[in-house]
């Protein structure tokens, strides 16, 4: 893998969090692993705006070719499969790289259609 060729992108913010917000669209989940677990099933989505379809991190999953996710107190990592364990950070960090070299032709669109 050409290193010149991979995007390497970190999103971090000290808000609510993946897990709270995700906890608190389902009570019956308590842990912030289970939350971190539920927030990456496909169309998965707390519904916290109009326009959020579910369509995050499960898409950021399945493009990444490695991917950290830290909430609170949980943890995922992906570089060959993918592992959910127990971590301390308040707040929420996002991380992944992308292999440019394996993208398809740029394609423009006029309109999004979600």
């Amino acid at each position: 893998m050409d290193i010149k060729q991979v995007l390497h992108v970190a999103i971090c913010d000290f808000g609510k969090s993946i897990s709270k917000s995700v906890r608190n669209f389902d009570p019956t989940i308590t842990s912030d692993s289970d939350a971190l677990k539920k927030s990456i099933e496909v169309d998965f989505t707390v519904e916290s705006k109009v326009h959020n379809r579910g369509k995050g991190l499960d898409n950021i999953l399945s493009c990444a070719d490695a991917i950290r996710i830290i909430c609170n107190k949980a943890r995922l990592l992906k570089k060959h499969e993918v592992k959910i364990d127990n971590f301390d950070f308040n707040g929420t960090l996002i991380y992944f790289e992308l292999y440019l070299g394996d993208l398809e032709e740029e394609e423009i669109l006029d309109e999004f259609d979600f």
